[in-house]
């Protein structure tokens, strides 16, 4: 692994406060080569350096384009049902406000999903 130092705090008097670092790795493989069992190599990693890293007070992360999709797409998913019921809610709304005008309750039932 590369380990690059990206900037270095001091205290006044010279000492070393802390710094930035990032490391990359590009092409990791484990033995199949699946991103999942890569990410649970990582997270293995990740249990096993923490501890040591609490007690320099270190922060340790791990970040890859792929983890940050896998969330977007859970995130993704656990919202899809709260988006369902609003817009459920909507249109009843619309059609229960406007029930002698179909037409106009399909329309503000419309724009309202629109604007969601």
């Amino acid at each position: 692994l590369g380990l690059t130092i990206a900037g270095i705090d001091e205290y006044d008097n010279g000492t070393l406060s802390g710094f930035e670092s990032f490391s990359l790795g590009y092409s990791w493989l484990t033995k199949r080569g699946t991103f999942d069992e890569f990410s649970s190599l990582m997270r293995s990693v990740d249990f096993l350096i923490q501890p040591h890293a609490k007690q320099a007070n270190l922060t340790h992360v791990i970040y890859s384009d792929e983890l940050a999709n896998q969330e977007v797409n859970k995130n993704a998913v656990y919202t899809f049902p709260y988006l369902a019921v609003s817009a459920i809610a909507v249109l009843i709304f619309c059609t229960l406000s406007n029930w002698g005008k179909s037409v106009e309750a399909l329309l503000g039932c419309l724009s309202s999903l629109l604007a969601v």
